[in-house]
């Protein structure tokens, strides 16, 4: 009997109430970021992270979410089968409800300036990864390449060798 009362003490109840807002959070979203904290509460939906995590690691155990770990957080990610999976616990029957990562980014990440007139992007030749590669016989504005001898000397190194030169004669 007492094997019994330590099960039970220990088993975690998640109130329907909580399943509904997770669900829902995760349907809108399609991912779900859990910080490795059992007694906080998740920021977005203020349910407490051991709920959290207790669901979704039955929703990933049954290959409905694919599970990502990073610096103390947990990202994951609904695949198909999840979302309609999620779509029958919550009742909802029309197609056209789709998580915000499985649209499509309209965004363009390239302003108009840096566009040329084919639409692609221009090529800078100021950035610090020497953009002028190959171009008479520059290496790139002193970024990689192997030094010739006499190219990029300082100044005093010159004026030294200069007078060893001329003291030789």
């Amino acid at each position: 009997k007492q094997k019994n009362k330590k099960l039970k003490q220990n088993m975690v109840h998640v109130p329907k109430q909580t399943k509904i807002k997770i669900y829902k959070q995760l349907l809108n979203d399609g991912v779900f970021v859990l910080k490795k904290d059992f007694q906080g509460n998740h920021e977005e939906t203020g349910v407490p992270n051991l709920h959290c995590y207790i669901l979704l690691r039955s929703l990933k155990d049954r290959g409905l979410m694919e599970e990502v770990y990073n610096w103390g957080f947990t990202y994951l990610y609904l695949n198909l089968k999840g979302c309609e999976y999620l779509k029958e616990k919550l009742g909802i029957s029309a197609d056209n409800v789709i998580p915000n990562t499985f649209k499509a980014s309209k965004q363009n990440y390239i302003s108009r300036e840096e566009e040329d007139e084919e639409g692609r992007a221009k090529r800078r030749f100021n950035n610090p990864r020497g953009g002028a590669r190959g171009e008479g016989g520059r290496r790139g504005y002193g970024q990689g390449g192997r030094r010739r001898e006499g190219e990029n000397q300082g100044e005093e190194q010159q004026q030294q060798e200069q007078q060893q030169e001329q003291t030789a004669q």
